[in-house]
């Protein structure tokens, strides 16, 4: 049995150090700002009404977000209300959001295309997304180049990619194989799926000579 490096009560008391570094440094860090603007480092909210002039960042520096929190602080300190500002954290899930991807191309054959130059991230992930949703739709990509890298810093090209997500790729034109291959049931039955079409809509227009 592989033992851990660090049993869990020693990691529980390293973060429980960092935050308290950080905490101290912070103060530290709002009492100079504090010394440098106002001569004083400010302790109370009465003190951001007493600076009007510069509400927002006296709030920030006593920790609050805003003037208005301030006065609140200041109501609930006056009342003598118990509160505890900003401790504790809610978690909840953000709705799915059903978002839609238009491809440049749809083959008779069932072969979409989708064309791109420049591969943004953005582009990039709703490809990632659409390929994952539809793993039997035969979606394929053309580049001007895929030997370009998706950033400045990376090794990584668009067909290197499009390698690790199964995509087909090509530059610049179409291969004449891709134009030729004959319609496939399961790549028509695929596409009609993803568009939520008939399979009508897949049949050629001129009969083969």
């Amino acid at each position: 049995m592989r033992r851990e490096r660090f049993p869990e009560i020693v990691r529980e008391s390293c973060r429980r150090s960092r935050a308290r570094y950080r905490d101290k440094y912070n103060r530290r860090q709002n009492e100079k700002y504090h010394l440098a603007v106002y001569g004083h480092v400010l302790e109370t909210p009465e003190d951001i009404i007493t600076y009007g002039k510069d509400r927002y960042k006296a709030a920030r520096a006593i920790g609050f977000r805003s003037g208005l929190e301030v006065s609140v602080a200041r109501q609930l300190d006056a009342a003598g209300v118990p509160y505890d500002y900003e401790k504790y954290v809610i978690r909840y899930s953000i709705p799915a959001r059903v978002a839609r991807f238009t491809p440049d191309w749809v083959l008779k054959n069932g072969i979409v295309i989708e064309s791109k130059g420049h591969w943004v991230t953005s582009d990039r992930q709703k490809i990632r997304l659409v390929k994952e949703q539809h793993p039997d739709l035969d979606l394929r990509m053309l580049f001007g180049s895929s030997k370009s890298t998706i950033g400045r810093k990376s090794s990584t090209t668009y067909g290197i990619y499009c390698d690790r997500l199964g995509i087909p790729y090509a530059d610049k034109t179409v291969p004449k194989v891709w134009l030729k291959e004959r319609p496939c049931p399961k790549r028509i039955a695929a596409a009609a799926a993803a568009f939520d079409i008939p399979l009508t809509a897949f049949e050629h227009s001129t009969k083969e000579k």
